[in-house]
């Protein structure tokens, strides 16, 4: 159970940061960075990474490895 946790835990953590550097990629190389369209793209992909990074965080407070 204890490898499935973290396996599961990497996964989420890898898709959250690939999220996040999708996001940057989008502020970087799409040129009109305030238009509607890349603040939405922007916008989901921070909101998607915010959702799988939360679960790592998660589990690390419940086993009481976070100092929070």
């Amino acid at each position: 159970m204890k490898n499935e946790l973290g396996l599961l835990n990497l996964i989420c953590i890898v898709v959250g940061l690939l999220f996040i550097v999708a996001a940057v990629l989008t502020a970087l190389f799409y040129p009109p960075l305030l238009s509607t369209d890349n603040l939405f793209i922007i916008m989901v992909c921070m909101v998607m990474a915010l959702v799988f990074m939360s679960n790592p965080l998660l589990y690390l407070h419940s086993e009481g490895r976070l100092p929070i």
